[in-house]
């Protein structure tokens, strides 16, 4: 073997130590390149599919698993995934984690963003519900900007389409930012403030989605039936909505409706505003007998089917207010949701769809 003196290995190190330093300054230039797109390429909003509709699911928590389990259970993929967010909850800000495992799922997060503390229990009366801190006011007044923004900027991180349902059911009396404690002029200025901030820090990734409770009558509550006087305006809105359950005679005076019955003064309404359309949030309690759910369910199926301008739907798969809304509440309801929910539903979701 030749030896090398020390003064050839002194030119070797010479001519090798700046060699090593490009090649490193060059790595690690191009983990630059592959970090930046993540946070600065950001997707269009959500745009409806040209035909059929979104098949989604609501879920208590953003827990991957969960979705996993159900997905298996009723042998269907689901394109949108939501989950419930409250500005006055510990854990409030953006997940990003939780929506990358979304979206490399190939499906959408959908977050239902609600600006109040959530309560315990099922007592909605309104000295329960009422939140002077949260009042909407006192989001157009800038008290909550900076969660806002930092809420908008982790969602313009992320960068793939993200579905944002704020302040839903604006209609009713049972959250603080009801229309009996604000006026359609205050949630409209509200929720133009947020959707601001968000165009402001660039989140152009985030569809927003409006979404009152379905048409109902009650004197207590203001405009139950005039969900109009609360719409933000075209310019603010991406998609429209409305939550509409089958309590099937287990809440107050709620009594067993079919889907037609519960969804086509709503439906109608909403056409007015030439924009995508979503059942928000829907199922049906048990009935008298298993068979009942089941033919509820598919009933419903068959619903969307015959109105095309229906373009998703999420099933609120979750146990509320003592009722069991789940999918597998029971064996024949499972089977049904397999079985009607086919081919015309999108399982996936493509920037193509």
């Amino acid at each position: 073997m030749k030896k090398i003196n020390l003064m050839q290995l002194i030119v070797v190190l010479l001519l090798f130590i700046p060699s090593f330093f490009l090649i490193k300054n060059l790595i690690s230039k191009t983990n630059e390149v592959e970090i930046i797109p993540e946070a600065t390429v950001v997707s269009k909003p959500v745009t409806a599919p040209r035909s059929g509709a979104f098949l989604g699911v609501s879920l208590y928590d953003q827990n991957y698993k969960t979705l996993v389990d159900i997905e298996e259970k009723v042998n269907k993929h689901f394109a949108l995934v939501g989950v419930y967010q409250a500005w006055g909850d510990p854990k409030n800000k953006f997940n990003s984690d939780w929506a990358r495992s979304i979206a490399s799922h190939r499906s959408i997060p959908f977050i239902t963003w609600e600006p109040w503390k959530p309560i315990s229990g099922y007592d909605r009366s309104e000295s329960k519900v009422y939140q002077p801190e949260f009042a909407l006011k006192n989001i157009t007044n800038h008290d909550f900007d900076s969660y806002i923004v930092s809420y908008a900027t982790a969602v313009k991180k992320f960068g793939k389409p993200v579905m944002i349902r704020f302040a839903h059911e604006m209609n009713g009396n049972w959250y603080s930012w009801g229309s009996t404690f604000n006026t359609p002029d205050e949630y409209i200025a509200a929720w133009r403030h947020v959707h601001d901030i968000f165009v402001k820090e660039g989140a152009t990734n985030a569809t927003w989605v409006w979404s009152p409770n379905e048409i109902y009558t009650d004197p207590r509550t203001p405009y139950a039936d005039d969900i109009l006087r609360f719409y933000p305006g075209d310019e603010y809105v991406d998609w429209v909505g409305f939550s509409s359950f089958n309590w099937a005679n287990q809440y107050k005076h709620n009594v067993w409706k079919d889907p037609e019955d519960m969804y086509a003064q709503t439906l109608s309404v909403l056409k007015q505003l030439n924009k995508p359309i979503m059942i928000t949030e829907t199922a049906s309690a048990d009935g008298a007998t298993p068979e009942m759910k089941a033919n509820w369910i598919k009933a419903l199926a068959h619903y969307i089917n015959n109105n095309p301008v229906i373009k998703g739907i999420l099933w609120f798969d979750i146990a509320d207010n003592g009722i069991n809304w789940s999918i597998d509440s029971t064996p024949l309801s499972q089977k049904a949701f397999e079985e009607e929910f086919n081919n015309y539903f999108i399982y996936y979701y493509t920037a193509q769809n």
